[in-house]
């Protein structure tokens, strides 16, 4: 089991270390999520700090996937046009890791493992909550577990029937499985890592209302945390969805 070592904290609060100080070269460099897209043929990579990416190393992964690397520019490196958007050239240093992906799954949750299987920790996602969110539908979350050597996390996440009482919040199960077989004599040990959810689902939920351009909806999540024996719940979270242009 390999541990994942770049986590959202450090990708998105670390900031770039830059020069650009008179006489010097601009520069910088930085840990990030990206995910990989396309322009016209040209894959690219779109940061979570806000940058638009290009390296031959980017070109060789999956389009849509997600990926955690550190990476650095120099002014020698130069650009990519992409679009109207001149792409940094960087030169990606040291691990790739991939980042899980799954869907939102629109069937409510039909019967729960016995016992459960709890998370240590689940922090708050990074989600389109501001004007610039680079990742579309997908929300991405940090977590930990206990689990062995030779059994691999497995995350899902159920949308609940709607209550009359509450139209506009949807709320979310998220359970965990360890699959695999660990191996012998194996201890627990606490693995952190990272999932992203396509919540495109939701708009089935939520549809737009002719004539209207935005809608403000809440989300809210319920899963097993160690040390509790009953579900635990999570803030709402608000995001605004705008009608898409036909």
């Amino acid at each position: 089991m390999k541990k994942v070592l770049l986590f959202i904290s450090i990708a998105f609060m670390s900031l770039p270390m830059t020069s650009c100080f008179e006489n010097a070269r601009n520069s910088f460099s930085e840990k990030s999520i990206v995910y990989v897209a396309d322009y016209n043929g040209v894959k690219y990579g779109k940061t979570l700090s806000g940058r638009i990416v290009v390296s031959e190393k980017i070109k060789e992964f999956p389009l849509k996937s997600l990926k955690m690397f550190a990476y650095n520019w120099d002014e020698g490196y130069g650009y990519t046009q992409i679009g109207n958007t001149s792409a940094f050239n960087i030169a990606i240093t040291g691990d790739v890791v991939d980042v899980t992906q799954t869907v939102l799954n629109p069937i409510p949750i039909a019967s729960e493992e016995e016992p459960p299987v709890f998370f240590k920790n689940l922090l708050a996602p990074f989600y389109p909550n501001s004007v610039y969110y680079p990742f579309n539908d997908l929300w991405l979350f940090e977590y930990s577990l206990m689990i062995k050597q030779g059994q691999t996390p497995n995350v899902r996440f159920y949308l609940r029937e709607p209550k009359s009482e509450t139209p506009d919040l949807a709320e979310i199960d998220i359970r965990i499985e360890k699959t695999g077989n660990p191996e012998a004599s194996a201890t627990d040990k606490e693995m952190r890592t990272i999932i992203a959810v396509d919540m495109a689902g939701l708009e089935q939920r939520f549809p737009m209302s002719p004539g209207v351009s935005q809608k403000t909806i809440g989300v809210k999540f319920y899963y097993y945390l160690e040390g509790k024996t009953t579900l635990s719940e999570t803030q709402t979270f608000y995001f605004t969805k705008t009608a898409k242009s036909s």
